[in-house]
């Protein structure tokens, strides 16, 4: 049985809205199912993997131009989390089972270091898919995110990439997928995860990208940030973690604040499809759903409407344009399954009335 508490990316975003919303803010709509963008983009998503269920990205040498294919089994764990949760559950099968092949290629490749981020992300997912995190094969995904959690001092409850090399990893998203796992699996050192994620918000209500021992005093953080620390803390209240409200409304709060009047919201360059989906994800979730509406229907509108790549969701307009009416470059292909499994479940907030999404905020 598949959990209904951790099941993807942004999966409360289809949860229906428990909390309460202010006056200006539109009601939660119930949870329907895929809208016709959702199911236009999962369509898309399923034909991307190649025979042996994962998908390949491609990137070209800057200087000889020569293209090189790999695999990334974490865009392959987001893959399944999109098209398992809108309703393609053979597709979506058949991705997990391919990855979770690979499961040691991605938490720990040749050259020696375990990866933190890789291990909460497969663990939180192996979990979503109902699978028991401590018997993966022979291995136990919790009790070895477990050993990678700092015990004490200043960093305590982080978890870091083993051995502590000068490459470690400072994404707060590795943190939040900790969060997600430890919480979900009643770890004991969930709450050290959470009290460290909670380390990483700023004086202002957001959540920088880098993380740090010391507490965030300055921002603006990062809406990708946020966003994703919004919805792994909202998994752990459900899991039971206690005193979070206050934190998760500041943070949304910031992230309606960030948001242009068109919707859209910027990371690192400018709007793009994979910080506005994540964000109506973080949005909807929070309770605010004139704002997600907003952010759901500028991500429509980025989706690529008829043509070959129909349904596909680019990461800008230069992307949209490039994939109207014509069949994506195998060394672009990436790029948009990237943007589309990022910003397909923050479609969920779309509104059934187009004139909804001009809703307050």
């Amino acid at each position: 049985m598949k959990s209904t508490i951790l099941r993807g990316i942004a999966t409360l975003a289809l949860v229906p809205v428990l909390v309460a919303c202010s006056s200006d803010e539109m009601s939660a709509p119930p949870d329907a199912g895929p809208n016709e963008h959702q199911a236009a983009a999962v369509s898309w998503l399923a034909a991307q993997p190649a025979d042996d269920g994962l998908f390949t990205s491609h990137f070209a040498d800057v200087e000889t131009g020569e293209v090189s294919a790999f695999v990334d089994y974490g865009l392959n764990l987001d893959l399944y989390s999109a098209l398992e949760e809108l309703g393609d559950d053979a597709a979506a099968e058949k991705v997990y089972r391919s990855t979770i092949e690979h499961a040691d290629d991605y938490t720990d490749p040749p050259g020696g270091t375990r990866y933190a981020g890789a291990l909460a992300k497969l663990a939180a997912h192996v979990q979503a898919h109902g699978d028991d995190p401590h018997a993966l094969g022979s291995r136990d995904l919790i009790d070895e995110l477990e050993a990678l959690v700092v015990p004490k001092g200043a960093e305590a409850g982080r978890v870091k990439d083993m051995p502590d090399g000068k490459m470690q990893s400072t994404s707060v998203l590795n943190q939040g997928w900790a969060v997600r796992a430890l919480t979900t699996a009643g770890s004991d050192d969930a709450d050290a995860a959470v009290d460290f994620l909670l380390k990483q918000q700023c004086d202002d209500g957001s959540f920088r990208a880098d993380m740090a021992a010391e507490p965030c005093t300055s921002g603006p953080g990062s809406v990708d940030g946020t966003a994703f620390a919004i919805q792994s803390l909202k998994v752990a209240a459900e899991q039971g973690s206690e005193g979070l409200e206050d934190e998760i409304d500041e943070a949304a709060d910031w992230l309606v604040r960030t948001q242009a009047d068109d919707g859209s919201l910027s990371d690192e360059g400018g709007p793009n499809t994979n910080s506005t989906g994540q964000g109506a994800a973080a949005l909807q979730v929070s309770g605010h759903q004139g704002p997600a509406a907003r952010a759901a229907s500028w991500v429509a509108g980025r989706q690529v409407e008829g043509g070959p790549e129909k349904g596909a969701i680019a990461l800008s307009d230069a992307d949209l344009a490039l994939a109207t009416g014509t069949r994506i470059a195998q060394v672009d292909r990436d790029r948009y399954v990237r943007a589309s499994v990022q910003a397909v479940l923050g479609l969920a907030a779309l509104p059934s009335d187009p004139d909804d999404a001009s809703g307050s905020r």
